[in-house]
């Protein structure tokens, strides 16, 4: 597991993710031998602006005005379900390009009605929001769940996030 905070850190995951997403595809859909990672897209609209700002500063003369980084965050939101890399993507606003389409669960949280219009339109009728800590709405197609989800501070998920794996067994 790798956890990258620093702009430059994510920008230089995201090409490496890009490449694991060629490997993917060029394997003609042969991924039962490949690994198959999952990607966790912390703070996804910020992060995206902050990667755009910082090729803004190192794009050098002659390189394309869009950031490299940008476009595999593109490209590992359309192709990676076929190529079985996962992603999970975590916003405080919701923006067009967070990609919702590409999506099959969304989790929503005390949220404005607008947000649940712009990130789950295919809900008919918007959900009361829970005053219980860590309850979220799981919406999956036209549905949405109640769902309770695990709380720990920064420093608690900071640590789980970085902590080594191990194999049970």
């Amino acid at each position: 597991m790798t956890y990258n905070s620093d702009i430059a850190d994510i920008h230089d995951a995201l090409l490496g993710l890009r490449a694991e997403l060629t490997r993917h595809v060029d394997e003609h859909g042969e991924t039962a031998d490949l690994p198959h990672p999952a990607v966790v897209f912390e703070f996804a609209g910020h992060t995206l602006r902050q990667l755009a700002r910082h090729w803004d500063k190192v794009r050098q003369e002659g390189e394309p005005k869009t950031s490299a980084a940008v476009n595999a965050y593109e490209e590992l939101l359309f192709a990676g379900r076929e190529a079985r890399i996962h992603i999970l993507a975590g916003a405080q606003n919701y923006s067009a390009a967070l990609g919702r389409e590409q999506f099959s669960t969304v989790l929503l949280g005390r949220v404005a009605t607008r947000t649940w219009s712009q990130a789950a339109p295919q809900v008919a009728t918007v959900p009361k929001a829970s005053t219980y800590p860590g309850r979220f709405h799981t919406v999956q197609r036209s549905t949405a769940h109640p769902t309770q989800v695990l709380l720990m501070s920064e420093t608690e998920a900071a640590a789980w996030a970085a902590a080594p794996q191990t194999e049970e067994g």
